[in-house]
């Protein structure tokens, strides 16, 4: 074992802590270790349409500069998730609507989209099936419209959701529950939260078009910004970030978000060990300062390096304890985050001790010589 020990004193730039040492992988690293489970975590990831529907005809969602108009069809939503309906698959007739909240956005999305940049004004697609997650107040918003029907749930939309769960590990390797659960567990009860509608349109998709308070790097698609609105395509050849945006409420009232952030790291004691040519294993001890009301803290680390354990302790006490982490397939919908157990209040000092391994991280560059790539 070739041991490498890191003491780095960095400021925090994003909302994110940045964990470990990262690579690029060849070949398969080893499943997560088994630690302690979060059961609102299991809950999220496991809801699926659990049999209450709700029928709509002529139905309006307007979310920013995005607008779904809901012809005729059904919503069914997933199974609550601590107490709150938190998704919905839709199945029926609808048009979806992007405007663009300014001149310079327009023009760019009418490049991505292969429109005519002197006549485009707003983006437009017809689909047949919608797919959401929220942490705002869109449910309360649908059932205004109508009231909730029990019952079986649909083959149909059971298979829709299940196709969603498929692209979302296989396109976007991103795992959106995430953001659903810091919404839920965060500020119990607040409804102001994330809007995330995936489209599969007649002329565009898999896309995603997704309105967060706390800007796109929340969400983890396109450049990572501050931006409130985004809207992504998940295809490999026209794909990318077409449009992200401020609101236009803020654009117009000429007041900029600044970039969200729930912590301040103030240092990272790194210790790697290289245990084989191309493997690694490492703990990192990260000492920060809370800047917002949290439970869930995403972790960047590459996953390839797969998690084995994450414990916390408030700065100057040495009482441990075990955290739930999360982390999915290596090659899916990797994002790493942790679970503390209450809520950590603003200004707390936290140290956060994340153990991981990978196999083939590093990259022989020939002659025994290795880089991480990353």
């Amino acid at each position: 074992m070739r041991p490498i020990r890191l003491h780095v004193a960095v400021p925090l730039l994003a909302g994110f802590l940045l964990g470990g040492l990262a690579g690029t992988a060849r070949g398969e690293s080893a499943a997560p270790a088994e630690g302690p489970k979060d059961p609102t975590y299991a809950a999220l990831r496991a809801a699926k349409p659990d049999g209450r529907t709700l029928a709509v005809s002529g139905l309006v969602l307007e979310r920013d500069a995005f607008r779904f108009e809901f012809a005729s069809g059904t919503f069914h939503f997933l199974a609550p998730v601590e107490g709150r309906t938190i998704g919905a698959v839709f199945l029926g007739q609808g048009t979806f609507r992007l405007n663009p909240a300014t001149p310079g956005e327009r023009r760019s999305l009418a490049l991505d989209s292969g429109g005519d940049p002197k006549t485009f004004e707003t983006l437009t697609d017809s689909f047949t099936r919608l797919v959401l997650l929220f942490g705002d107040d869109t449910a309360a918003e649908l059932q205004l419209a109508a009231p909730v029907q029990t019952g079986a749930p649909a083959r149909e939309a059971i298979d829709a959701w299940e196709e969603h769960m498929k692209r979302q590990r296989k396109d976007y390797h991103l795992n959106f529950h995430l953001r659903i659960l810091a919404d839920l567990l965060d500020i119990p009860g607040m409804t102001s939260g994330a809007f995330l509608a995936f489209l599969e349109g007649q002329k565009i998709g898999p896309a995603l078009a997704a309105v967060d308070p706390r800007g796109a790097e929340a969400v983890g698609v396109g450049a990572g910004g501050k931006e409130d609105s985004i809207f992504y395509v998940a295809d490999q050849t026209k794909g990318g970030s077409w449009y992200e945006s401020e609101s236009a409420a803020e654009i117009k009232g000429g007041r900029r978000t600044a970039l969200w952030r729930s912590t301040d790291a103030t240092h990272y004691d790194v210790e790697t060990a290289v245990a084989r040519d191309e493997d690694v294993a490492g703990t990192t001890t990260i000492h920060f300062q809370t800047l917002t009301k949290l439970r869930v803290l995403p972790v960047n680390l590459q996953p390839e390096l797969r998690l084995r354990s994450a414990r916390f302790a408030l700065e100057g006490d040495e009482t441990w304890t075990a955290l739930p982490f999360v982390q999915e397939a290596e090659k899916e919908d990797g994002n790493s985050a942790v679970i503390f157990p209450r809520q950590l209040a603003k200004g707390e000092k936290i140290r956060l001790e994340l153990v991981y391994a990978g196999d083939k991280v590093l990259i022989d560059m020939g002659e025994k010589n290795y880089a991480v790539l990353s």
